[in-house]
């Protein structure tokens, strides 16, 4: 997390945090110790044609220029991260042919995957005539196939759900219409008449709301040697199933910071939420308007906090807001007035109360 552990200990809100994870078992706190280390490997890839008349297509694991043809993609394999690699195995005796290793080690917050590029090189293929992808696969992990699409700039990628892949070959088969990105990006159409590449993505053991103070420790802690005038947080989209929590994490948060840095109360600007999910007709419960909320009670508890409200500015379909320079000069005013001292006002109205008449 972003709050350092000894704030998140001296709170007794949040201690739990602290405690759930030191009573993991030490095989849930890999991400700890050492990069997680994987071995995968894949086996007669095909696209099924929605026409059964029709032979599958298959993608080759071997060197493009030696397994091209009519009936088959013939991808250049490449690996995501530096430490894992992607090899071209000869088959065994009782292989019927060359099979695709993927294996190595993914370090924390990596994604890795084997991607094989389907269209001729900067293009995409046309995959609108197939009705599934059929593999086979082992190994010691979990993996995901997905589909790279032009549309699709966030990550949320077109996936399969997650494959139990064991140490004994296994058969898959994935529908193209079963695949579906995660939500968390901007929700575009599929495109199957316009693919770029066929991802198998590693799935690691997942180790959890992560290590207190991990965030704190590797990318915050490093710069408190520096002097800075304060600081600007935009951040609470992963909080939105726990705003109650949220309503303690940011102020201590806050205050773990400042006593890190040992600066004093210097501001501490937050970027409240904005305006996300389905629009309603009616007036109903959310956790991102109690998220929010914990946001703007940050302002009564803890003395330099600042608020730039993005209601406004928000997008229903895209977590992404697409007004930055907006928010970017509603944080400017907070920071030229309560940073550097200069004149105006850089506050929206706030709530004092309400008077009932008649």
């Amino acid at each position: 997390s972003w709050t350092p552990r000894s704030a998140l200990e001296a709170h007794p809100e949040l201690r739990s945090i602290v405690r759930e994870w030191d009573a993991r078992p030490p095989e849930e706190r890999w991400i700890l110790d050492r990069p997680y280390v994987f071995d995968l490997e894949f086996g007669d890839i095909r696209l099924v044609p929605r026409d059964a008349s029709r032979p599958p297509a298959r993608v080759a694991v071997g060197p493009p220029e030696a397994t091209a043809g009519a009936d088959r993609f013939a991808p250049a394999w490449t690996s995501s991260v530096t430490g894992a690699s992607v090899a071209t195995v000869p088959p065994g005796p009782d292989e019927t042919g060359a099979t695709l290793r993927f294996a190595g080690h993914v370090r924390p917050g990596e994604l890795a995957w084997a991607e094989g590029h389907l269209g001729p090189e900067g293009g995409t293929a046309d995959l609108s005539g197939f009705a599934a992808i059929e593999l086979r696969a082992r190994g010691s992990d979990r993996s995901t196939v997905m589909l790279e699409q032009p549309t699709v700039v966030d990550w949320d990628r077109y996936s399969s759900p997650s494959l139990p892949t064991t140490a004994e070959w296994q058969s898959f088969r994935i529908g193209l219409d079963e695949l579906r990105q995660a939500g968390w990006g901007v929700a575009r159409p599929f495109t199957p008449h316009a693919v770029q590449g066929l991802m198998l993505k590693i799935d690691p053991p997942a180790s959890g709301p992560g290590l207190p103070g991990g965030l704190f420790n590797a990318m915050i802690a490093p710069l408190t040697p520096f002097g800075i005038r304060g600081v600007i947080w935009y951040q609470g989209e992963g909080n939105a199933r726990r705003p109650a929590q949220y309503g303690h994490l940011l102020p201590a948060l806050i205050r773990g910071w400042r006593g890190a840095w040992g600066l004093g109360d210097f501001p501490f600007l937050v970027v409240q939420l904005p305006n996300y999910r389905a629009v309603r007709d009616e007036p109903g419960d959310s956790n991102w308007a109690r998220l929010r909320e914990a946001q703007l009670r940050t302002l009564e508890l803890v003395p330099g906090a600042g608020l730039a409200v993005t209601i406004d500015l928000g997008d229903a379909a895209d977590v992404h807001p697409p007004y930055k320079r907006d928010v970017g000069r509603r944080l400017a005013r907070w920071a030229l007035g309560a940073a550097y001292g200069r004149d105006g006002e850089y506050s929206g109205p706030l709530f004092e109360e309400m008077v009932r008449e008649g």
